[in-house]
């Protein structure tokens, strides 16, 4: 569910999806992660490639990050709602096969907090998980998306075609 409170899916029609998971209270590596982020997002206007890749932050922190808690996250990371959206599980139930089919491992650090890996997921426009790339290197997560961008184009037929 996004900060608007409609539902937000992990792929988009138009364009693959740069996506990572964070918990705003985090202090360490989703900190680092929203700098990652904002950096992309400018990339990604600069060099005009808004309606081919797209950018999703995912919490895994149901409990704490409200639809109010993510719009304040995305507000102080200063997204660009129509190119970076933020999103938390209406049920927590199914966060824990959402983590497991993107290799994502959250441990309770005992504080309050998480322990977690990071990892930037490229996500065709249909959803699927196609490569994870550390997350100190978006340069080579947005080239990635561009190149699973231009393959899923190729493999889409032209307008009209077979009719």
């Amino acid at each position: 569910m996004g900060i608007d409170g409609s539902p937000v899916p992990l792929g988009d029609p138009q364009r693959v999806t740069l996506l990572n998971f964070v918990y705003p209270r985090c202090t360490t590596i989703c900190r680092a992660f929203g700098s990652e982020f904002q950096q992309l997002q400018t990339e990604i206007r600069r060099r005009g490639l808004q309606d081919r890749v797209r950018l999703l932050s995912v919490s895994f922190d149901p409990a704490y990050d409200t639809i109010t808690e993510l719009a304040a996250y995305a507000r102080q990371q200063r997204a660009d709602p129509a190119l970076w959206q933020f999103a938390t599980l209406a049920d927590a139930a199914d966060l824990p096969v959402l983590l497991a089919n993107f290799g994502i491992v959250v441990i309770a650090d005992g504080l309050g907090g998480f322990e977690h890996n990071a990892a930037i997921h490229v996500v065709d426009q249909q959803g699927w998980l196609v490569r994870i790339v550390d997350f100190s290197k978006p340069a080579q997560a947005l080239a990635s998306a561009l190149e699973q961008g231009a393959t899923s184009r190729a493999k889409k037929p032209p307008a009209g075609a077979g009719s």
